[in-house]
């Protein structure tokens, strides 16, 4: 990395510095990793099933969804089904703190889909 790049990216830290941005794991991390991070799809993408004419994704977001309540871990991971136009399907997001809950989300949305497709 180049100094006007190691700038850029501090310039970028700061100016995001009002959000906060999380790993999988749900560890605070500054923008410039989140950038990199999103980059990568095999970190970004966690699982996705083709079901009834649609697709179900479960992904890492890194800021947190969640109602920010005092104490919650921060809801990194969120987990849709798409049309094949790429619009999200019955307009529902499910968010999740864990990897653990987002596989859990994710395989309960596919049984959903499943069933009813």
């Amino acid at each position: 990395m180049t100094t006007t790049d190691d700038a850029e990216r501090d310039r970028l830290d700061q100016a995001t510095s009002g959000v906060r941005f999380y790993d999988r794991s749900g560890r605070r991390i500054r923008y410039s990793e989140y950038s990199h991070l999103r980059e990568d799809p095999s970190y970004r993408v966690l699982a996705r099933d083709r079901v009834a004419g649609g697709e179900v994704v479960t992904a890492w977001l890194g800021t947190d969804q969640g109602p920010g309540d005092p104490g919650d871990p921060p809801s990194v991971f969120g987990t849709v089904t798409i049309d094949a136009a790429g619009s999200l399907v019955d307009g529902q997001e499910l968010f999740s703190a864990s990897e653990a809950e987002a596989f859990a989300n994710h395989a309960q949305v596919v049984a959903r889909r499943r069933s009813t497709g």
